[in-house]
């Protein structure tokens, strides 16, 4: 890897999907018990930044159900590294983000979508209803005392029904515009403030993740990469790695370094993943690809000279108990 390019900095930002984005994607219903075991697993290996619900509606993914609850759980089970832990819901609509809102939950992420057929399927609105509706849910969140806020851009990169051209482009690149305008207006730094780049349909290649990144940089010069994370969905192989004479069954994710190190060489240093591999978008019909795994993206980021402040011996052990929970 040519990492001529990479400025290098005292550590990255990963942000675990499995609670939320992972057990979606899974038929099995897991109790709030198995749940709450599953977030002690991955706060114990020093994962931080931990989207743990969402406030979709039970009759459409019931998987997420209780997840007010499964938040209250935790807060009343706390640990010291709970106290260090930002502990995200995902709030697709005004009255979910309310009742986040009431139960104290001060880290909030919202979605939005460069695609107008995604958008229908995903929200049930057209492109620009969801953008108004996620502003406005902006507008709530700032009126209270809140910790971080992200915001998914689906399909980033394309989408099944979308050429990625340049009115596309320019579409995406417009959505992105009024999201960095509200956190400038409302000086809300980068630290409080990520918008999430999101590979819905795993379409992301090296060609269009840097003509992306390129326009960005000449629509806002380099400040924006600052507020910019990245959630890819990539192709996946069933993996089975010895381990401690047992094995642990995930899906390794392939073929994402370059889009990862293109992302570093434009100074973006905030990454999703998730144990396992596990996750997808559940409306990407047979477009479903995986999460990164975690794993994999770590593996990568310290051999190109990256510091994640994880404990890799820790996520291997609580890989394998996790395994044997998901798969039981």
């Amino acid at each position: 890897m040519n990492l001529i390019n990479v400025k290098k900095v005292s550590s990255i930002k990963i942000y675990e999907m499995l609670l939320r984005d992972g057990l979606q994607s899974l038929p099995k219903i897991y109790t709030l018990e198995d749940r709450l075991t599953l977030y002690r697993l991955i706060e114990s290996t020093g994962l931080t930044n931990i989207e743990f619900g969402s406030m979709t509606s039970e009759k459409i993914l019931p998987q997420m159900s209780k997840s007010i609850e499964l938040y209250n759980n935790i807060i009343n089970q706390q640990t010291v590294q709970t106290n260090q832990t930002k502990l995200i819901m995902l709030c697709p609509s005004i009255r979910g983000l309310e009742k986040s809102i009431e139960s104290n939950i001060k880290n909030i992420s919202l979605l939005c979508s460069a695609s107008n057929n995604f958008s229908y399927k995903n929200l049930n609105c057209d492109k620009n209803t969801s953008t108004t509706n996620m502003l406005n849910q902006l507008e709530l969140i700032v009126k209270k005392d809140f910790e971080l806020i992200r915001i998914y851009v689906s399909c980033s990169f394309g989408s099944p029904w979308d050429n990625f051209d340049s009115e596309y482009l320019n579409n995406l690149i417009s959505l992105i515009k009024q999201i960095y305008d509200f956190s400038v207006r409302n000086q809300i730094t980068h630290e409080k403030f990520d918008i999430v780049l999101s590979d819905t349909f795993g379409l992301g290649t090296e060609e269009n993740i840097s003509e992306l990144y390129l326009n960005l940089k000449n629509e806002f010069g380099n400040t924006i990469f600052d507020y910019m994370a990245v959630h890819l969905h990539t192709c996946q192989v069933e993996t089975k790695e010895n381990y401690n004479n047992d094995v642990i069954i995930y899906n390794k994710s392939i073929g994402f370094e370059k889009l990862i190190l293109t992302s570093l060489e434009n100074n973006i240093y905030k990454y999703d993943s998730s144990i396992l591999g596990l996750g997808g978008c559940p409306f990407g019909e047979d477009n479903l690809k995986g999460n990164l795994a975690t794993i994999d993206l770590i593996n990568f980021l310290e051999s190109v000279g990256f510091d994640t402040n994880i404990d890799k011996k820790k996520l291997l052990d609580n890989s394998f108990i996790i395994s044997k929970i998901i798969n039981s």
